[in-house]
């Protein structure tokens, strides 16, 4: 049965059935950034769902570059190194090679005479029926024989070389007793002519004269002295 109550007593909600302008708007920013919020997270979601299942595509194979291969240059035939000229000062010998020999001169050429016997020999080369690489060979040295013999300094310690070796057991060759080079004033020979204009003669004989009347006049002062005592 259901009994009235009182007039007094109201019953009244817990909640109130009346929502106010500023809680309706609270309530409604709430669920607007509960919404972004929760489509933020969806889209990070999605990203590293897509990012854990995205596969590496292999690399292609790298493209094909030419190389260019530089030819490496061939060894220094100079004689002109430390170890060389250690080996020169101790007496040992550096010599391997003929190199007059080779271009068939004499050991006083000139070095016009040397460029001369060079050509002549690479036309002998060239006339012969030789192989390409054998020939090729042939005129590889004797270019090394021609560069060696032209350069001053190179021919400089060859020639002491060849001296040193050729008068090892006799006595020690300086280097200036070998150099040719020092010589070498007229282009086409290293054989220089000494000069003589006659200017040394005529004072030779100034000074001879000089000195017989030097004697005469002192002979000549002492009788004097002599007979005056």
């Amino acid at each position: 049965m259901v009994q009235c109550l009182p007039a007094q007593c109201q019953l009244v909600s817990p909640v109130s059935t009346q929502i106010g302008p500023r809680t309706r708007r609270l309530t409604c920013n709430a669920a607007r950034i509960s919404h972004s919020r929760r489509g933020l997270g969806l889209a990070v979601r999605a990203e590293s769902k897509s990012a854990s299942t995205s596969t590496v595509e292999p690399a292609g194979p790298a493209p094909t570059e030419e190389v260019t291969l530089t030819p490496t240059a061939p060894p220094s035939k100079s004689l002109i190194n430390e170890e060389n000229i250690l080996s020169a000062i101790s007496g040992r010998n550096i010599i391997v090679e003929d190199h007059y020999g080779r271009l068939r001169v004499n050991p006083e050429a000139s070095s016009s005479e040397i460029v001369k016997a060079y050509q002549e020999r690479c036309a002998e080369v060239r006339q012969q029926n030789l192989g390409e690489s054998e020939a090729q060979e042939i005129l590889n040295k004797l270019k090394d024989s021609v560069d060696l013999l032209t350069s001053e300094e190179e021919r400089r310690l060859y020639d002491w070389c060849l001296l040193r070796k050729a008068t090892h057991t006799v006595d020690y060759a300086w280097p200036y007793e070998a150099d040719l080079t020092q010589r070498l004033q007229d282009p086409t020979t290293l054989v220089v002519p000494p000069e003589d204009d006659g200017v040394n003669d005529q004072v030779g004989l100034f000074f001879a004269g000089w000195f017989v009347l030097s004697c005469v006049l002192s002979i000549v002062i002492g009788h004097g002295w002599d007979k005056c005592l």
